[in-house]
């Protein structure tokens, strides 16, 4: 059996309560390595560190918080060691058309998916160097297919893509990774919530299927650990996705298709 190139590797996951943070946690423990669970949920990350034994442990912090973010990665180095990998992966979703939704709801997500991201970053950043580690951000295929009342979070996704990008090239003197994940609907709380909203709802039903069809957890995580491992610079679920990163305005006249028909019924 192949080592895992994660075995007596740290890794610090954001938004590590629930779905896809609390599922890489497992498969990173599961292939040796040691989890730092980050998050906003104590009682879940409790539970899960619980759950996983002594190769895991949690601190309750928030990504819009500079300073909590810096104090979670000083215990996290204290308590592991080091860090080896960062995986900022926290996010929200909120739906509304701009002219609609609520102001505090869109600045959340910005708030949240991009500059949660920077703080996450920029406070793991000295631990990465030291052990020329690896930089993992979650972005999302909205950054490539920008649906309507998805303003916010497309965005937001397509800014933590941008910053990666940009990241990778200023770290390759150090040795440092970095690697973005462009994930289409992974079934998760965040996506069911998303559409279910009565808003969101008569949109979703109107694209093509092959673009609203949720992958399950247990197909996405080890091809996202795989990503990890491998240091990939960018990784997209499910891979059938690839063209519509690489092409991505040629996409929006099938989303323009959608909303019309939905407009004119």
């Amino acid at each position: 059996m192949t080592t895992s190139t994660l075995q007596g590797k740290t890794v610090l996951v954001t938004g590590a309560a629930r779905g896809i943070g609390a599922a890489t946690a497992r498969d990173v423990v599961r292939r040796g390595g040691s989890v730092a669970l980050v998050g906003l949920e104590p009682e879940l990350l409790r539970a899960l560190a619980g759950e996983l034994g002594d190769r895991a442990d949690w601190r309750e912090a928030d990504v819009c918080d500079a300073a909590a973010m810096e104090s979670a990665v000083k215990w996290a180095v204290d308590r592991f060691g080091g860090i080896d990998v960062v995986m900022a992966n926290a996010g929200i979703a909120r739906v509304g058309s701009v002219a609609e939704i609520d102001p505090a709801d869109f600045e959340a997500v910005i708030e949240v998916n991009l500059l949660g991201v920077w703080r996450t970053i920029r406070a793991a950043l000295p631990a990465i160097r030291e052990r020329r580690g690896h930089v993992f951000i979650v972005s999302s295929m909205s950054a490539a297919v920008r649906l309507p009342l998805m303003s916010a979070y497309a965005a937001a996704k397509a800014g933590v893509g941008a910053f990666g990008d940009a990241l990778r090239l200023e770290m390759l003197r150090e040795g440092v990774t970095v690697g973005v994940a462009y994930l289409s609907f992974i079934d998760t709380d965040m996506v069911r919530n998303a559409f279910a909203d009565e808003q969101a709802a008569p949109f979703v039903t109107q694209m093509p299927s092959w673009m609203t069809a949720t992958m399950p957890l247990s197909h996405a995580i080890p091809k996202l650990v795989d990503a990890i491992e491998q240091r990939k610079p960018r990784v997209v679920l499910p891979g059938r996705a690839w063209p519509v990163l690489l092409c991505s305005q040629l996409f929006e006249p099938l989303v323009r298709r959608a909303v019309s028909r939905r407009i004119t019924r």
